[in-house]
């Protein structure tokens, strides 16, 4: 550890970062370390949506619902990791949410892309935690993920808290865009218990190595 105070406590020195942004900013790409592969069902519903959007040639909204630090961020944020053959890299879409905004950020990581790569593109909307998509949003979603090449192959992530504001989010949208390829919302399960410790214990490790 560095810059460390010798009168400080033991406990008072070390760094363990409680969410994901914050483990982000302190490992960089180390952070993959650390990832535990979701829950098979979750899994398994996330690689189906991504081959109904191959086979429909229309993008998807999963709002994804699940208690705070279960795991939510992580996950949404790192499907390629988790899924790589399916999903190219999250986009983390903290802009307005209207088509032409998505459209931007989802071209520019499009075009980062080998010409060859068609797999689909996830988007986490992140900052709108308790804040479910209007009406007028709704209709904006809809449109960008039918349009050819961007939202076409594209799934857009809604993660929330709550699982009220995630069905309402839900049955709302498929009010206006028909019923999604796969059971939404989705509940997000976090890793399985047997897991957390060698995740507490490596994240203390790696958020306190020395640089």
């Amino acid at each position: 550890m560095a810059d460390i105070d010798p009168n400080q406590h033991v406990l008072q020195q070390l760094v363990f970062p409680a969410r994901y942004e914050a483990l982000v900013d302190r490992l960089g790409p180390e952070v993959v370390s650390l990832l535990v592969t979701p829950e098979e069902k979750t899994q398994n519903t996330l690689e189906d949506a991504a081959y109904a959007v191959f086979s429909r040639g229309e993008g998807t909204l999963l709002p994804l619902y699940a208690a705070s630090g279960t795991g939510k961020t992580t996950l949404a944020n790192n499907l390629s990791y988790f899924l790589p053959k399916v999903f190219s890299p999250t986009v983390m879409h903290d802009g307005g949410v209207t088509a032409g905004e998505l459209r931007a950020s989802t071209g520019r990581a499009i075009e980062a892309l080998a010409a060859d790569d068609a797999r689909i593109v996830p988007i986490n909307i992140d900052h709108r935690e308790g804040s479910p998509p209007s009406g007028v949003e709704l209709a904006e979603l809809k449109r960008f993920l039918r349009t050819p090449g961007v939202g076409s192959r594209s799934i857009i992530l809604w993660p929330d808290t709550s699982r009220e504001i995630s069905m309402n989010t839900a049955r709302s949208y498929e009010d206006i865009a028909g019923s999604a390829p796969v059971g939404i919302p989705i509940e997000v399960q976090g890793p399985i218990r047997e897991t957390w410790h060698d995740v507490a214990a490596n994240t203390l490790k790696l958020s306190n190595d020395s640089s």
